[in-house]
């Protein structure tokens, strides 16, 4: 896209609520690529490049500031059609997601922000523990060193700030260098590097977002990252007590790279644990979901234990027969379906593969213990009117530490 008379490059897949990836100095949307498909199976996924960074333009001279980036990510979400978003922001772009979320807490935000996650970043300008090569990058002597930044320089620095036993690899290494060299992009490193002022005269902004707002928040932390590890995420748990947070031990400052299985898992989890959205609009004209796109925000409130946005997207006299026990009959009675089965089970629902055919989505699914199953789902007018599902209910009994009692699926 082009944005202010600026090419924008931009990542974009998968069906469902929107979700906006925002990546950190000095690489690109390139460092989601280890989450990528996983996310995508439940979500629209979008990553831009930000100005200055990767195959986005990168204008020279230039002041780079966080308001126009926070300006453009806004103007991203708006051309891909969404009014609403979940956010997972990374380092630099920590700095970006807290100047999207102070204009949220001041209704002056573009879209609705549902929640936001952070990875490792200098949340707080006091905690903040930039590399010596950053240092003198932001200094008075950047414009004159940038030039002799290079490949060997760049690895050195990535290896200080991994996990000992999570060490980047030649490919990761020379993936990162591709990105910050790509179209002179070595010239702009200097005046990017103006978010670390940036930090210290905008804190009470920034910092004050974090601690003032309503929306759903949390860190995932790489304990073992010199710049924002350890420090980072006990300041998080004195100054937003109540928000939530995840460590991550013997992990580095690239957490979604080094261990990416880890950050999902916590990520789902603080979904799960946030209360669930009523409002079930996605895009800007809202037009009526299709099968894959309604079983899409389906997993995505099961996954949350939210039984009441399940049953609104029921039919009111929708059907859903669970093989193993006869059908339960109306939006009522799958309702309470729901409910009985959030009160006693711990559920988590991934997709494997998830397809349309005309009116109907077929969805093929495991949980984290190695359960697996199937269901097919008949949607008619962005309501589901009928649905079939395939799991074995003795291994799921087992795995849960449920009692195997005759009777119905819910165990009256």
């Amino acid at each position: 896209m082009t944005w202010q008379r600026q090419r924008v490059f931009l990542r974009r897949g998968g069906e469902g609520p929107a979700l906006l990836l925002i990546h950190g100095f000095p690489t690109s949307s390139w460092d989601w690529h280890s989450l990528w498909d996983e996310l995508c199976l439940c979500h629209t996924v979008i990553a831009p490049d930000l100005l200055g960074f990767g195959s986005s333009s990168k204008p020279f001279p230039h002041r780079y500031c966080i308001d126009e980036q926070a300006g453009l990510v806004e103007a991203v979400l708006k051309h891909c059609g969404f009014s609403r978003a979940d956010v997972i922001a990374h380092d630099y772009g920590n700095t970006v997601a807290q100047e999207l979320l102070a204009r949220a807490n001041t209704r002056q935000l573009g879209f609705a922000l549902d929640s936001l996650v952070f990875l490792n970043g200098g949340l707080f300008p006091e905690c903040h523990r930039p590399l010596p090569l950053q240092k003198l990058l932001a200094s008075s002597w950047g414009p004159w060193l940038q030039r002799f930044v290079g490949r060997a320089g760049l690895a050195r620095s990535m290896r200080r700030i991994f996990g000992p036993d999570t060490q980047p690899d030649e490919a990761t290494l020379g993936a990162f260098w591709g990105e910050i060299d790509r179209e002179h992009g070595r010239r702009v490193l200097p005046a990017l590097l103006g978010y670390i002022a940036e930090r210290h005269q905008r804190r009470e902004r920034w910092v004050g977002a974090l601690q003032q707002t309503s929306v759903p928040i949390g860190f995932i932390d790489g304990e073992a990252d010199p710049i924002s590890g350890v420090h980072m995420a006990d300041r998080w748990a004195e100054l937003v007590p109540d928000a939530a947070l995840h460590r991550l031990p013997g992990i580095g400052h690239y957490p979604q790279i080094e261990a990416p299985e880890r950050v999902l898992t916590a990520w789902r989890a603080m979904n799960k644990a946030w209360p669930p959205r009523r409002d079930t609009e996605t895009t800007l004209d809202m037009p009526t979901p299709s099968p894959k796109q309604l079983v899409s925000t389906w997993v995505e409130r099961f996954n949350a234990g939210d039984a009441d946005g399940l049953a609104e997207l029921y039919a009111d006299d929708a059907v859903n027969h669970q093989v193993v026990t006869e059908p339960l009959e109306g939006r009522a009675a799958i309702h309470r379906l729901f409910t009985v089965e959030f009160a006693r089970a711990d559920m988590v629902c991934i997709v494997e593969n998830l397809f349309e055919d005309g009116e109907w989505a077929i969805l093929e699914w495991r949980d984290p213990k190695g359960l697996r199953g199937c269901g097919f789902f008949h949607v008619r007018g962005g309501q589901i009117v009928f649905q079939r599902g395939y799991f074995d209910q003795l291994s799921f009994f087992r795995q849960q530490g449920l009692p195997i009692l005759e009777g119905d699926y819910l165990g009256d």
